[in-house]
């Protein structure tokens, strides 16, 4: 995946919010690089959050919280529970501490970049209101979810196996 689809899909994510959504991610495939790292290849981990922060130094720094349901087996690259990054940035560490349980409990952050590399499927599935904003416009969903057969199912899905076919459609409503 491009870096311009990277930041496009943080963008989308952010604007959806992970309150308003569930949200699950995987690497389907083989990825040793990833592997390596701490993912577990062929399944499913929560996208709890998507964050942009700002690093002590005032370089902008976009992370992903994630969780493997397992409860352990977690990330360990730049951003995870014990990466140097965060000694090397007190400040930012302390805003985001009340997030960060420690111990290998299965949840962990990792920068935007290493997850576009890590995963390679999404799934976006939205609760409670059914409404999307673009544009500046709010569209109501419900009737068009209500016509479907699927109503309620994941409503994106991200595969950068095959870069040949360009841009991908981000959201499929």
């Amino acid at each position: 995946m491009s870096s311009k689809e990277l930041e496009e899909l943080f963008l989308e994510l952010l604007a959806l919010g992970t309150k308003d959504h569930l949200m699950g991610c995987a690497w389907e495939g083989a990825n040793p690089e990833a592997k390596a790292k701490g993912i577990v290849l062929w399944h499913a981990y929560s996208l709890l959050e998507v964050v942009e922060e700002t690093r002590d130094d005032g370089t902008p720094q976009r992370l992903m919280q994630v969780r493997n349901p397992w409860g352990h087996k977690e990330w360990k690259g730049d951003w995870g529970d014990d990466s140097e990054l965060w000694s090397q940035n007190p400040q930012l560490h302390e805003r985001m501490k009340t997030k960060m349980a420690g111990g290998n409990d299965g949840k962990f952050f990792m920068s935007l970049e290493d997850w576009g590399k890590s995963f390679n499927a999404l799934t976006v599935c939205p609760i409670g209101e059914r409404t999307l904003e673009t544009g500046g416009t709010t569209h109501d969903l419900s009737e068009e979810l209500e016509d479907e057969a699927s109503a309620g199912a994941p409503r994106l899905f991200l595969d950068s196996d095959d870069e040949s076919e360009g841009p991908k459609e981000w959201i499929n409503w």
